[in-house]
Parts: C-alpha cells; structure tokens; sequence
C-alpha cells in the first residue's frame, strides 16, 4: 500500500473514529495525524497536530469549529505531501479533489450542527466516500450523495476466555450477581437516562458494570486498553446498549466476538448490526425486562449467535476490504 497517504483522525482516546483512524494507518501503513486536544494523552493515535496558536483545552467542539485557524501551517504542509483521507465527517475537509472520506453518520444534522452540515456539503464532491453501515449509505444517499461504498469495521484485541470467576476476582466485581455491561461515551444518543431509569428497576440480583461513563450506584471503568476491556466483556453476563441512534456500534460488535449476549434497542443501525444475534428492544422500560429476561434465560443460546455474528466482524476479512478499496483510488 502507499507510504504517501495520511489519516486525518479527530477522536478523542477510547472513541469509536480514534480507534477506527488507528485501525486504517495500520493497515495501510499511512501517517496518522490527530487534530484533537486530549487530556488523557497516555495513549494517542498517531502524530499531534501542531496549531499556530495553543489548542483550547479540553473544548472539542471549538477545536473542530476552528481547525483551519489553529493547524492552518501543519494542514497546508500535509495537503501537499500526501493523498489524504479524513477519517470523519467532523473534519472540515481542506482539499478539493484527489481524497476521500468516511462518513460514519450524519447525527449531527438532527441535532442542527451547522459545522457537520457543512463538511457533509462539501464531503458530497468526493468521489471516494466510505461508510460504516447500509443504513448510513441510505441516509447520505438521501442526502443527495452519489457514490458511497459500505465496509463493515473490522475487531481486533477481543475474544472468549474462561474463568469468569478469576477474571471477576482480578476486575473486583462481585461473583454473584448478574453482571450487565454498558460501554459508551455519555453523549445523549447513547441514552444514559434510560439506562439510570432501567437499572432502578433491577433488583439486588443484578449489578450495572460501566465502561466511558458514570450513572450512579454502578461500578465504573475509565480509560483503559483493550486487554482490561476484553477481561471485562468476558466477565459480564451480558451488554446492555440503550442507544437511540448510531452509525456503528462497536460495542455491540466487540461484545459478539467475546460471545457475550447483547441487548440493545431496536434502531436501524442495530437490526443491521446484530440482526436476530442480539435481543433488540423498543425504547421502553418493560421490553427491555422483557429482553432481559430472555438473555439470562437463554445465555448459551445468544452466546452462540453473538460468535457467529463476530464472522461479519473478521479482522482479516476487514483488512482485505480496506486494501482492495484504496489500491482502487489511489
């Protein structure tokens, strides 16, 4: 593959477009380069953008919004070495032609951000276009976009493992209750008051294991690599994932490929994910019981089906389609 590509990466450490910007430098062997501030910068993808001015710490959006003021200098040098693709619609795009992009969702339309309205306006010029899922293909298609190719992302780093016992033990979880797992980020998408109001319902039995996120009386996780993660996946009983809207999901994907059972709400994005592997509820406090209900009920049943789900998943199968797909544009 060409050495004279670079990524453009704008997620933050642990997000699904940092991790998925990491995953294309790699198989591509191209420079990666990060736009944006992180505080916990102990693990960051490729190399940080110099700004001409300091980065507005710990402000995302304001770094997005003034992207071509603050990394004006770094940008035009990039621009000029490299066939560039912008690993996410949050990047105001600053060449015309001879690129491409992945669009991994357009939630910032129906939330009226003009700044992602804007890029996408401009990302519709692209002849290369990738995306994450049929079901953002259908919106951008919709949108007014032409030529949109799907690649399903590919998982890495997780898999089952025995001795749920010791791996409880080693996390400090308690052995007897009925672990359910929420990996997210607390953007309102991602739907945390339900996830508060649903777990008010719970009795004692049961125990909510977060990851990325804190709702109270639950035990929480907070920036940690993907070995922990996998112990953790492969300590719960099952993924609970509230979401009203998503591009992907790659908690879901990453709950198959450890075999964990995974109940989730019943949205485009997750019937084309997960299909008939996960337990896919109405937004509603009592079908989500009743999806509950059916995992701890049928937990070998859905364990099967989450593994056999992970194939769409395959790292290797990822890795060919990316390659294929870039030796065609470039």
């Amino acid at each position: 593959m060409k050495s004279d590509m670079a990524i453009i990466n704008s997620g933050v450490r642990g997000s699904g477009i940092s991790r998925y910007s990491a995953d294309l430098s790699n198989i591509l062997h191209a420079r990666l380069y990060s736009i944006i501030y992180d505080k916990h910068n102990t693990w960051y993808p490729g190399y940080k953008i110099k700004s001409s001015i300091p980065k507005i710490k710990g402000n995302y959006l304001l770094n997005i919004k003034f992207q071509d003021i603050l990394y004006k200098r770094r940008i035009k040098d990039i621009a000029g070495k490299y066939f560039v693709h912008y690993s996410s619609q949050e990047i105001k795009p600053f060449t015309n032609v001879g690129n491409s992009v992945t669009v991994h969702d357009t939630l910032g339309l129906k939330g009226g951000n003009k700044i992602i309205k804007n890029n996408l306006n401009k990302y519709k010029k692209f002849e290369n276009v990738l995306t994450v899922s049929d079901h953002v293909k259908e919106e951008l298609y919709n949108m007014g976009f032409n030529r949109v190719k799907v690649i399903h992302p590919g998982i890495r780093n997780f898999y089952p493992r025995e001795n749920r016992r010791d791996l409880r033990k080693k996390l400090n979880l308690p052995q007897d209750k009925f672990l359910l797992l929420n990996v997210s980020n607390t953007r309102p998408r991602k739907n945390l008051t339900f996830l508060k109001k649903f777990y008010e319902n719970l009795n004692n039995d049961y125990k909510l294991i977060t990851v990325g996120n804190d709702i109270g009386k639950n035990l929480s996780f907070n920036h940690i690599n993907d070995k922990i993660l996998n112990d953790i996946y492969n300590a719960c009983d099952a993924l609970i994932y509230p979401s009203t809207d998503e591009g992907f999901g790659y908690p879901m994907a990453e709950a198959f490929k450890t075999g964990l059972p995974v109940l989730a709400s019943n949205i485009d994005t997750f019937q084309e994910i997960g299909s008939d592997a996960a337990f896919l509820a109405d937004l509603d406090t009592e079908d989500f019981l009743h999806g509950l209900k059916c995992i701890s009920q049928n937990k070998e049943y859905y364990s099967e089906k989450a593994l056999e789900r992970s194939k769409l998943f395959d790292w290797d199968l990822y890795k060919n389609n990316v390659e294929n797909y870039f030796a065609s544009i470039t």
